[in-house]
């Protein structure tokens, strides 16, 4: 098994009481992380899988199901850990982990797996607060990449990247553009045949399309994909509704419905402005890039290199605000646009940290005088191609 970082946050919550959730697109290998840590614990465990119609049909008549259905199965636990996948597909999730929860949270830990937070929003009805912890698992950062490759050795030496030998620069310069090329899925990653790794992507759109798009009540799937096509093909930019409606010929109510169901199963982010004068500083509208490169690539059947590439530099932007992401949280980034478009890329702001950053994939010059002069509390960094290591 190939560890994620998450892991270690994970573990150190499994001797509390909270139910834990862990969030995440189809196929992102939350199953695998779930069943992997189930099969290294000593403490009774049982793994329930919601897509049973059986067991779904069970837990949905009554939650006392459970608790019965467990002493059925193991009639001297006195304490047992119950994994549930696909959590979302109960009727009354809420329900069902505040009964649990309230009434044999001493016996019975809840660690449960969603494969979609538009499910999600739809269902739990409650926010579940104080009784939950929720994780999301994204697709491989770069650093899960190298490990995934058996490059262990390699994450270590990333900060140190300039002083590294030209052999070992190389390497990891190779790896990154097959990242940048066919993203972060586990099953992707693991394949070494480029030819197989595109029919896995299409295997992954075609579970999308099954899934998330018919699950989530899209009235019109070509459309809907026509959007996301291109939406992935202006990663990076601001996401303009209006002119998303006239390109696809859809009202902006239903351009912006496919949106939110973009965001909620794990396939597109939105990133707000950063602003404290909003007469000098543009617009509510937010940009927006996508989660994995291997979707443009894939709409766009263009698997060639970074650097062969004219999009070079949306691709690099994108892998850069997914690795802030990755390390910092969505809720830790901005961007920041004048009304006369001046602009920087990112805007970080986690704890003591505040940081202006601007994405350049060659070295270049970049002027933050405009900004440092209305927040003098930002320290400036321009990310390139050959520092962009040491960020992760």
């Amino acid at each position: 098994m190939y560890k994620r970082l998450l892991e270690a946050e994970f573990l150190a919550w499994m001797k509390r009481e909270e139910i834990l959730i862990l969030t995440g697109s189809r196929q992102v290998g939350k199953s695998t992380f779930l069943k992997d840590i189930q099969s290294r614990m000593s403490e009774t465990t049982v793994f329930y899988n919601l897509e049973d119609l059986d067991l779904l049909n069970l837990f949905d008549e009554n939650p006392k199901n459970l608790p019965k259905l467990l002493r059925e199965n193991f009639p001297k636990w006195e304490k047992i850990y119950v994994f549930l996948d696909e959590i979302q597909y109960l009727a009354d999730p809420t329900r069902f982990l505040k009964y649990i929860y309230d009434e044999h949270k001493d016996g019975i830990k809840l660690i449960v797996s969603g494969s979609s937070a538009f499910y999600m929003d739809e269902k739990f009805r409650d926010s579940l607060a104080g009784r939950k912890k929720i994780f999301h698992m994204a697709p491989l950062c770069f650093k899960e990449f190298l490990i995934f490759k058996n490059e262990e050795r390699l994450v270590e030496s990333l900060a140190n990247f300039s002083q590294l030998t030209t052999v070992t620069q190389s390497r990891i310069n190779d790896h990154l553009d097959e990242f940048l090329t066919f993203g972060g899925y586990p099953k992707v990653v693991l394949e070494g045949d480029f030819e197989v790794k595109k029919e896995l992507l299409w295997e992954l759109l075609n579970s999308f399309v099954k899934k998330d798009i018919l699950e989530s009540k899209v009235e019109l799937p070509g459309k809907f994909l026509q959007l996301y096509k291109l939406i992935s093909s202006q990663t990076g930019n601001l996401l303009n509704a209006n002119e998303l409606s006239n390109t696809l010929d859809l009202s902006t109510t239903a351009v912006n419905r496919y949106i939110h169901v973009l965001e909620k199963t794990f396939h597109i982010s939105e990133l707000r402005p950063f602003h404290t004068n909003i007469r000098k500083e543009l617009t509510k509208m937010p940009k927006v890039y996508i989660q994995d490169l291997w979707i443009k690539n894939y709409f766009e059947k263009n698997f060639n290199r970074l650097s062969d590439r004219v999009d070079f530099g949306a691709i690099f932007e994108t892998f850069v605000y997914n690795e802030l992401r990755y390390i910092h949280g969505e809720d830790a980034l901005n961007y920041w646009r004048t009304k006369d478009k001046k602009e920087i890329d990112f805007i970080l702001r986690n704890g003591s940290r505040n940081e202006a950053i601007e994405v350049k994939y060659t070295d270049q010059k970049v002027n933050f005088e405009v900004f440092s002069g209305e927040y003098p509390g930002f320290s400036t960094k321009v990310v390139s191609r050959k520092n962009v290591f040491g960020m992760l």
